[in-house]
């Protein structure tokens, strides 16, 4: 009969801390710990600029900034912006790295633009760059590159030409 007690007792304490680790929700800052530590490289922290949604994001899909849409992987989602190269003006490289609130499983999505509502809905979790408001980011860009001879020159003109094909 003890046996049988101890049996079950232990079989409950198992169910019990099986049905724990399967209900599991990540928490904002254990997102932020994953991703930071063991996701992205140092490489990317530190020439990044790193956005977190304000809360989980449970649409379907997400708005850009031009009103194009990023299908979403997950019923429920903590979203990370992931700008590459902050400096520069749009569109460029960045990416979505869209992690699963129940589970902690992620996927990214590579991409040319920011979320609409970026600075309303998404917190800074790690920059790179602090780009103040008003200010041309193009100087930062070839400075960053080591070009230095940016000097006005009034004699360079673009030629545009476009030839059309007419059957």
């Amino acid at each position: 009969m003890k046996t049988r007690i101890l049996f079950f007792s232990l079989l409950i304490g198992i169910y019990i801390l099986l049905s724990l680790s399967v209900n599991a929700q990540i928490s904002r800052q254990e997102a932020i710990d994953t991703v930071m530590n063991y996701i992205l490289t140092d490489d990317v922290i530190e020439t990044s600029n790193i956005h977190l949604s304000d809360s989980i994001v449970v649409n379907d899909s997400l708005t850009l900034y031009d009103y194009r849409k990023v299908n979403l992987p997950y019923d429920s989602n903590w979203v990370f912006f992931i700008d590459s190269l902050p400096l520069a003006n749009w569109d460029h490289e960045c990416f979505y790295l869209f992690m699963n609130f129940e589970n902690g499983s992620y996927q990214t999505v590579g991409e040319l633009r920011f979320p609409q509502n970026l600075n309303d809905y998404y917190e800074k979790v790690s920059f790179a760059y602090e780009i103040e408001e008003g200010v041309d980011t193009t100087t930062y860009v070839y400075e960053d590159l080591g070009v230095d001879n940016l000097a006005v020159n009034d004699n360079y003109y673009a030629v545009l030409y476009r030839r059309r094909c007419i059957k």
